[in-house]
């Protein structure tokens, strides 16, 4: 079984994880996550709604990631930015 598609003209992993992806695609979706935590907590969102938040930037920048890998590491990442 392949593990790669071709979407759009363009080859997709569709078995990635988070720590496949490059340290730069990481780092950015860090800090949209600590952008997404922000907004939540002075505006009162929902973690669904910041969950949108970062993957409407996900799309936007094209990386390919489950959704379930973001929202793993979203809630893990949240008792790390409680504390700053």
């Amino acid at each position: 079984m392949s593990k790669h598609i071709k979407v759009d003209g363009k080859l997709l992993q569709v078995n990635k994880s988070y720590n496949d992806l490059k340290m730069r695609q990481k780092e950015k979706i860090a800090h949209w996550m600590y952008e997404a935590y922000v907004l939540q907590t002075e505006e009162n969102l929902s973690d669904f709604e910041a969950l949108g938040y970062i993957f409407d930037k996900i799309e936007e920048a094209e990386i390919w990631i489950p959704d379930y890998e973001i929202e793993k590491r979203y809630r893990a990442k949240k008792r790390q930015f409680r504390k700053k």
